[in-house]
C-alpha cells in the first residue's frame, strides 16, 4: 500500500467544494504534484463533510505536505487544518450492532438482527420484561 494519500481535516462547513480545491492546491503543491483531490457528501445536513482525502504522487510529497502544513491555522478565517496519511479502507461494512440501552429484560437500542424478535426497535418494556417475553 502506499502511503501518498492523506486525511485531510478541518475544512470549514461553509467553505464549497471549488474553494476547497483551490486552497488544497495552493497550498500542497509546494511539496509535490496532487494527482486526486476527494470530498465527502455530508448526507444528513448537506454540503461537504469537513474533510477530505488528497493523494500526492509520491510518498515523500505526502510526508513534506504532512510535516509543513499539519496545524495550519488561517486566523482570517479560523481555519485551522489536521494531516495525516489516510488509514486504508477495509471492504467489510457490515452493519448492525448496538445502539447502547440495555440487552435484558428491561429492553435495548439493539439495531442488529434477534432471532425471534417481536416488538419495534429500541422498544421498552418494563422492570418485568412485559413487551419483551420472547428473549
Amino acid at each position: 500500500m502506499s502511503n501518498s494519500k492523506l486525511f485531510v481535516h478541518g475544512f470549514l462547513s461553509d467553505m464549497d467544494e471549488q474553494t476547497r480545491t483551490d486552497l488544497i492546491n495552493q497550498l500542497f503543491a509546494e511539496y509535490g504534484e496532487i494527482t486526486n483531490i476527494t470530498f465527502i457528501p455530508n448526507r444528513e445536513y448537506g454540503g461537504l463533510k469537513n474533510f477530505a482525502f488528497v493523494e500526492m504522487a509520491t510518498e515523500d510529497a505526502a510526508q513534506a505536505v504532512i510535516t509543513n502544513l499539519d496545524g495550519f491555522e488561517d486566523e482570517e478565517t479560523g481555519l485551522k487544518l489536521s494531516l495525516s496519511i489516510a488509514k486504508p479502507r477495509t471492504d467489510d461494512r457490515s452493519g448492525g450492532g448496538s445502539r447502547g440501552g440495555f440487552r435484558d429484560k428491561r429492553g435495548g437500542g439493539s439495531y442488529g438482527k434477534r432471532d425471534n424478535y417481536q416488538g419495534n426497535y429500541g422498544s421498552g418494556g418494563n422492570q418485568n420484561g412485559a413487551g419483551n417475553q420472547d428473549w
